[in-house]
């Protein structure tokens, strides 16, 4: 997507959302601080522990398993064995040392520069990332963790990295957001958020866009 839309045009800004996002502030908001904010890169960092054999160890059959049926069970079946077999192997993939491993939220919002050394910087990473396990979550964050993009990435006063998305773990994997959220949405520092499902409560999507208009007129 960042390829297809770096094709069209040349952005100041790419954000990076989901089918199950919305905006939490307006058009001239958004644009307001992105104008403030000019250069610096939105990219959120975990700063906990996390499983590295993401992209040490080969995972095959990943397409195989976002569906789930019979056969889904019999691949992931297959995945955990050779995930176990690499394991007692100490099996690391060479050509893995991309710098320091850096892994963090999907959604991100990036400068026209980042976007671009990312789309290059792919070219040449994608045999790995192709057998890695939720490569989306990696990718990006090694490749700018470890340029001189780093330098522009804002931190807040816990030395913190955000990419300004409210995404509740705490709750669910992540939480479905509901009516009961709304003023805790909008009165956060969040521009987007995730995510919402009009079958599980339809009322905040709703209010979610009164406000949002109300705001632009």
């Amino acid at each position: 997507m960042f390829e297809t839309a770096a094709k069209t045009n040349s952005y100041s800004y790419y954000h990076l959302i989901s089918g199950v996002d919305l905006p939490l502030k307006s058009q001239d908001e958004i644009h307001h601080f992105c104008e403030l904010n000019a250069g610096k890169e939105f990219i959120g960092f975990q700063t906990t522990e996390w499983d590295k054999t993401r992209l040490q160890y080969i995972h095959l059959f990943t397409r195989k398993l976002r569906f789930r049926t019979l056969r889904s069970k019999y691949y992931d079946r297959l995945h955990a064995i050779l995930w176990r077999i690499q394991g007692k192997l100490r099996y690391q993939r060479v050509g893995t040392q991309l710098g320091e491993l850096k892994k963090g939220s999907n959604w991100v919002r990036l400068t026209d520069n980042g976007v671009r050394f990312l789309i290059n910087k792919m070219k040449s990473d994608i045999k790995f990332y192709r057998f890695s396990f939720c490569g989306d979550e990696i990718y990006k964050h090694t490749a700018i963790y470890n340029s001189p993009f780093r330098d522009n990435i804002p931190r807040d006063n816990n030395n913190t990295t955000r990419s300004l998305r409210a995404i509740d773990w705490l709750r669910g994997a992540p939480y479905t957001y509901t009516i009961d959220d709304l003023e805790l949405l909008l009165c956060g520092d969040s521009f987007f958020a995730r995510k919402f499902n009009e079958e599980i409560d339809k009322d905040i999507i709703d209010a979610i866009y009164d406000t949002l208009s109300k705001q632009q007129h």
